[in-house]
């Protein structure tokens, strides 16, 4: 089976969802961000002070089609969807999920996750709302979405798993998600 490609806002939960479908799958799992990190050997806040968005960007689009094809689970990073030809990339070598949820939850979980942000370090709350707005029209070019709203990881991981077995079954996905606050700052 091919590859299924996490795509969401930070703070989404598409590495700890990852983790757990990869298990239920039997897929080897990637976060996408880590690998990045890995393969530059330095911090991605590194990256960016050092070199920039740009050059992250860059880095991003290698790792990603460094990566499995078959049998993986990657976790994206939050605009790695909306990065040059990404999205193209993803949706043509495997199935492309977008964990749709709350902004103001999923700012909240990236803001005190004890990861460090460069892009939520150096915007404010409203700044970091602006760009979610700006990627959605690329989540919503995902083969289907899951409102994370809460639900479990484990909850969420087992609801892509349904679709995925409905894919199989030639069954067409229900209507993508869609939140409030996708379309308003509240």
């Amino acid at each position: 089976m091919e590859t299924i490609y996490l795509i969401g806002f930070m703070g989404a939960g598409k590495t700890t969802v990852g983790k757990i479908l990869a298990d239920l799958l039997g897929y080897s799992f990637y976060d996408l961000d880590e690998y990045i990190e890995k393969t530059a050997a330095q911090s991605i806040p590194e990256i960016f002070a050092e070199k920039g968005e740009a050059h992250f960007r860059l880095l991003e689009a290698r790792a990603l089609r460094s990566l499995p094809v078959r049998q993986a689970v990657v976790a994206t990073g939050g605009g790695t969807a909306a990065g040059r030809g990404n999205l193209s990339y993803m949706l043509e070598k495997g199935l492309v999920v977008h964990l749709a949820g709350d902004f103001s939850r999923m700012y909240a979980r990236a803001a005190g996750d004890g990861r460090e942000r460069p892009l939520i370090a150096a915007k404010s709350r409203e700044e970091c709302f602006r760009l979610y707005q700006s990627r959605l029209p690329f989540y919503r070019k995902a083969h289907f979405s899951v409102d994370t709203t809460d639900r479990s990881p484990a909850e969420i991981a087992r609801t892509i798993l349904e679709r995925l077995k409905e894919r199989e079954n030639g069954k067409t996905f229900p209507e993508k998600a869609e939140r409030k606050d996708e379309r308003e700052y509240e």
